[in-house]
């Protein structure tokens, strides 16, 4: 939880805050994929967004951009695309109170060499299953 008191003295004043934090435990790596799914904002979230922006530094490259996928869930005006072999970016504008924002990240490679969450299973056809059922 976030709170500050800015002290505008003209209430059409407007202030942008820049927050940063490392989240963890998102990682899973699979045997044929590595996912971080994100959930930015749950539902219950109280405070409404004008805009919401961030962007993802993968540790690593990839060394295929085309098997770097990610997806966004929340408003329908919000967009994740990934920008390069290691930087995906996500937006959202008007996210109203109780709304979720969250994104998944997906490779077929292991580009998260510190990751102790592995799971022995395959994931991959049933993540790009699942995110086709969105579009």
């Amino acid at each position: 939880e976030i709170a500050w008191n800015v002290g505008l003295d003209n209430t059409a004043e407007t202030r942008t805050y820049q927050i940063s934090y490392t989240v963890k435990d998102v990682v899973k790596i699979y045997n044929d994929c590595t996912e971080l799914y994100w959930a930015v904002f749950g539902e219950q979230n109280s405070i409404p967004a004008k805009k919401v922006k961030g962007t993802v530094k993968l540790p690593k490259a990839v060394s295929d951009i085309e098997k770097l996928k990610i997806w966004g869930h929340g408003p329908f005006d919000g967009k994740a695309k990934v920008k390069s072999e290691d930087t995906v970016t996500f937006r959202c504008n008007n996210l109203d109170e109780g709304e979720m924002l969250e994104f998944r990240i997906v490779t077929e490679e292991n580009i998260f060499d510190k990751c102790k969450n592995i799971i022995n299973s395959d994931k991959l056809e049933s993540i790009l299953d699942e995110e086709s059922i969105h579009f």
